[in-house]
């Protein structure tokens, strides 16, 4: 037991008083004890410091430590008294003003000039200020730890609710506080929900937490209930519950506004601004997550949306596949029912011809019908909903980065590149949307571990026969490049096979490609791809700054010189009027007329047909077969005066086969074009033109026509 010094007069030498003189007046913090381990001497700067007074009763010192440190203080004290060994305690004493203060205390056995032992000697020193501030650099170490810990658990795939279930122990655990949660809002309302939670004392908050006031939705940063009750949401709440203090932060913000982080105590506490920053990044990392989460399900809805959209491309191309085949089929029978009715027409009256008659009209009205089906289907595969207008594609792409950037994974570099100029196409904007997004998805998933997307625009002169798919004039380009995988060689023949994908079940359809060509081509342009396996990707889109099928210097060159006034017919082709089985009459002729189709069936009716109305029909099955025959000079139908040729054909289509004939032969001729879809851009491009599937009437009015004029 620590004996309090007892009142007796000390005999002292000079050497005594003239230390104690030097201790009293010393700055440091001076306590002595004797032998019996008393403290019977304070200097001058201790009593200053605790406002001691020096008659006041030494044994009332120990109360001027903090309650938490006196037990410990007096223990030490008197274990290493027992020893004669110094030590060194740290404690908190209060100061004069009621303040308490770090203060650390070094204290020895001291002896006097015969070795005896006199008692104990202490300096002290106030190193608050140091204490507090190593407190707070190990404080702001353990919270970046437990940050840094956070960020890295948060990268994770992991669902939302995992990620609110980590962070109220993190803050419980870091922050050192009773209790904390996270609130979801509904914004319909302001009701605050309760998501998750962390309480030490093992209460939990109630699920419905009330609403909070429309002025909360303002706050950006983290507040102190202290601070304001009136604006910090639930600070009645937790009142009633015993909650002193509190911080609350909220989670994203504006329209993704997602709720709020709270840390609750039971004492009053001002929260430090370390403990505030803190508490921000957390709820800053729960924001980035929960905006993550809503962009990744506004671009899987988007997705889902073009899916959709491509599913529906899918079905225009099988239909207009389809009808193509059929539209041809039925302009054969469509040519040669009406042959047939001729024929009837000509047989002497009876039943068998009546019935006749009658059956092969209604091959013709079934036929009828089916035609207007198949030139729906045919419609609905084509344009009908394009909105072909002249836009910059310097816009679009700059438009559509921050999607594109926002479905990229980690590790991939987004590039754009665009004109200096304006970069203007005809087409229509969402198609072409689509398929820069298409491509773009595609090049994200053949750069697995990561690599660099580059956008590029540019403008583009073609000249005359360096696309022999394309009509010269001026164009668009755009180039999706990437460093991925690369396409395999065995993979490059099917690329823009419907249905074709190499992706895993349920990652694609095999449509985002055929659709992209369907879109391109039926704008007047081109695709193509450049690729090596382990060197990347690069996809090339040309995109006329003109009407798809409308030269970029107005009327069709290749075809206006055609146009010309007809010479004079001759007795020998003088228009002759034949009857059709209906009696109406049918313009005629005797002219030369070359046919280029491929379809064996249309091109052997349309043949029939003619030569049935007195022309001579010269048919020829694809364009090269007819500039063949006129390139080697033999046999060749110099006194032509009508080119019919289907618009579409393989190889040289019908467009450039009438300008390569413009210089193989001589003398006038006109041309007319057939077709299974004839835009409305084609058509006010000028020329002569008949959509399949077409009758023996309208190919002999036509024709004439086409003579005519």
């Amino acid at each position: 037991m620590i004996q309090p010094a007892t009142n007796f007069k000390e005999t002292l030498t000079d050497a005594e008083i003239d230390f104690r003189r030097m201790c009293d007046n010393s700055p440091i913090f001076i306590w002595m004890s004797n032998t019996s381990g008393s403290w019977f001497f304070f200097n001058k700067a201790w009593r200053a410091y605790t406002g001691q007074q020096e008659q006041e009763n030494t044994t009332q010192w120990l109360e001027k430590i903090h309650p938490e440190d006196r037990e410990p203080v007096a223990a030490r004290f008197k274990k290493h008294f027992a020893a004669r060994s110094p030590y060194r305690a740290e404690y908190r004493l209060r100061r004069h003003d009621g303040v308490y203060r770090w203060v650390v205390s070094h204290a020895s056995p001291y002896y006097d000039s015969h070795n005896r032992f006199g008692g104990f000697i202490s300096a002290c020193f106030d190193f608050n200020d140091q204490y507090e501030f190593e407190n707070t650099l190990a404080a702001r170490a353990l919270k970046q730890a437990a940050l840094a810990s956070y960020s890295r658990f948060a990268l994770e795939p992991r669902k939302f609710s995992d990620l609110t279930r980590e962070a109220v122990k993190v803050v419980l655990q870091t922050l050192h506080v009773d209790c904390a949660y996270v609130a979801s809002l509904n914004r319909d309302d302001l009701t605050l929900t309760l998501e998750a939670s962390a309480c030490r004392l093992g209460q939990k908050p109630p699920h419905n937490l009330g609403t909070i006031k429309p002025g909360a939705l303002s706050i950006t940063r983290a507040m102190q209930m202290a601070d304001d009750q009136d604006d910090f949401s639930l600070a009645k709440l937790l009142a009633a519950n015993g909650i002193r203090s509190a911080l609350m932060c909220p989670i994203g913000v504006g329209r993704q506004l997602y709720g709020y982080l709270f840390a609750n105590t039971r004492t009053v506490r001002t929260f430090s601004p370390e403990a505030i920053d803190f508490i921000q990044g957390l709820a800053n990392i729960l924001g980035t997550v929960h905006q993550r989460e809503l962009a990744e399900s506004a671009l899987a809805e988007s997705e889902q949306k073009l899916l959709q959209s491509q599913k529906v491309e899918a079905i225009g191309l099988l239909a207009g596949g389809i009808a193509h085949d059929f539209n041809n089929l039925l302009t054969a029978i469509r040519g040669y029912t009406e042959l047939i009715k001729e024929n009837i027409a000509r047989l002497p009256a009876s039943d068998t011809s009546q019935t006749l008659r009658v059956h092969a009209t209604g091959i013709e009205n079934t036929a009828l019908r089916a035609t207007k089906l198949v030139s729906r289907l045919l419609a609905f595969s084509r344009t009908q909903a394009a909105e072909i207008e002249r836009i910059d594609l310097n816009t679009v792409v700059l438009d559509l980065k921050d999607l594109i950037a926002a479905f990229l994974r980690s590790g991939i570099h987004l590039g754009v590149q665009l004109g200096s100029e304006p970069v203007n196409a005809c087409v229509d904007r969402n198609q072409i949307e689509q398929v820069i997004l298409n491509l773009a998805i595609n090049s994200r998933d053949a750069m697995p571990d990561g690599g660099r997307l580059t956008i590029s625009v540019s403008p583009l002169q073609i000249a005359s026969g360096a696309y022999p798919a394309l009509e010269p004039g001026n164009y668009a380009q755009i180039q999706v490049t990437d460093t991925g995988t690369g396409i395999p060689p065995e993979v490059q023949q099917k690329l823009f096979t419907p249905f074709f994908t190499t992706k895993p079940k349920n990652r694609g359809t095999g449509l985002g490609l055929p659709t992209c060509a369907n879109i391109v081509k039926n704008a007047g342009g081109k695709i193509s791809f450049v690729t090596a396996p382990g060197k990347g990707t690069a996809f090339t889109i040309l995109l006329p700054d003109f009407p798809a099928g409308h030269a970029a210097a107005g009327p069709d060159s290749s075809v206006a010189p055609f146009f010309l006034e007809p010479e004079p017919a001759s007795p020998s082709g003088a228009t002759q009027q034949l009857q059709n089985s209906d009696d109406a009459e049918l313009p005629a002729g005797s002219e030369t007329i070359i046919l280029v189709e491929d379809e064996p069936a249309i091109r052997d009716v349309t043949t029939a047909i003619l030569e049935s109305l007195g022309y001579t029909v010269h048919a020829y099955e694809s364009g090269e077969a007819l500039i063949a025959q006129y390139e080697s000079g033999a046999n060749t139908p110099s006194d032509a005066r009508l080119l019919i040729t289907d618009i579409n054909m393989p190889g040289i289509s019908g467009r450039h086969l009438a300008e390569r004939m413009r210089a193989l032969h001589t003398g006038p001729m006109s041309v007319l074009y057939i077709s299974g879809f004839i835009s409305e851009a084609i058509r006010k491009s000028g020329g002569h033109f008949l959509e399949k599937a077409f009758t023996r009437d309208e190919l002999a009015k036509k024709v004439r026509e086409a003579l005519d004029n």
